[in-house]
């Protein structure tokens, strides 16, 4: 929904042929079924946790971590997959570029009066883009990006304040809001990565990117830069040597255009809908629309999304 609660532009599985086009899982839930999968396997993986790396010496042919309790690890690779403040990245000396969106991400689960009927909806306001992300038992998942000053007044205000203002915020589509968990806020910043791959390291998920997430497509990036890396590790042949650096710039060479076209996209986004002018709001609100009634260009973007 545009900003001016009337444009708007519906995205439906039916107009592409498929059962769905996205799936929403929790945070919480992905980790449990990844941390399971990973008990599963066979002798050949290690899991030390829980432990921190304390220092990491590159070499030519290998790196060494340093572990907190004095273990000394060896390896011939070192992925780096431990976030946006990624401190793997710090001791590459990997530059990277930040940019402050002066706006939190408000987080919250409520259940709703309505049914959702497996619909995420989104309204780009004047005060943010507020989400309403569909869950399991007619629950949803809240994120408001929004200017700090008003999250700290969404975080303040009682549960019965919060649901009232995100009813009035959603044109109360899903009827009446109960909280079910408090509301949490997160920083949002552009970060872009100059390099993905060093000697002996290749960099991941959110320590190889950062993108506003008006789009949700935050943990799909990351997703993708873990199936190029499975793909060409598995694919490489007859180079035995995992950390070769041939190897990690198929990687880089692979996902960089990718991740560059969700940061620009997102980037976008982010300021066209930020920009108050009048004239520019009744454009976005007019892009809205239009769209919405061009089945082609509409599919055109729901296939792209899905592939």
């Amino acid at each position: 929904f545009g900003d001016d609660c009337s444009s708007h532009i519906q995205f439906g599985a039916y107009e592409v042929g498929v059962a769905e086009l996205a799936c929403i899982v929790e945070n919480r839930q992905l980790q449990t079924a990844v941390w399971t999968a990973l008990q599963s396997q066979n002798d050949d993986l290690e899991i030390i946790c829980p432990t921190q790396c304390t220092a990491i010496t590159w070499h030519e042919s290998h790196a060494e971590i340093q572990l907190e309790n004095g273990r000394l690890l060896d390896t011939a690779l070192v992925v780096g997959a431990d976030g946006v403040n990624s401190w793997v990245r710090q001791q590459a000396n990997i530059e990277v570029s930040r940019h402050p969106y002066q706006q939190i991400g408000v987080v919250a689960n409520f259940s709703t009066e309505l049914p959702h009927r497996n619909v995420a909806h989104q309204w780009f306001r004047r005060d943010g883009v507020l989400a309403l992300l569909p869950l399991p038992d007619n629950r949803v998942s809240m994120v408001w990006s929004t200017s700090e000053a008003h999250a700290t007044e969404l975080r303040a205000t009682s549960p019965e304040q919060l649901c009232r203002r995100v009813e009035e915020a959603a044109s109360h589509a899903l009827g009446e809001l109960q909280l079910i968990t408090p509301p949490v806020g997160f920083p949002l910043n552009f970060v872009h990565v100059g390099s993905l791959i060093k000697p002996r390291l290749v960099l991941v998920g959110d320590a190889a990117h950062g993108i506003h997430p008006l789009a949700g497509q935050g943990v799909n990036l990351g997703l993708r830069d873990v199936r190029k890396l499975a793909e060409i590790l598995n694919d490489r042949g007859l180079q035995s040597d995992i950390g070769d650096f041939a190897l990690l710039r198929r990687y880089e060479c692979a996902r960089k255009e990718d991740i560059l076209a969700m940061e620009l996209v997102t980037d976008g986004l982010q300021k066209l809908f930020i920009n108050p002018d009048p004239t520019l709001a009744r454009l976005r609100n007019l892009g809205l629309e239009i769209t919405n009634r061009l089945p082609l260009i509409k599919n055109q973007l729901m296939q792209h999304a899905l592939s």
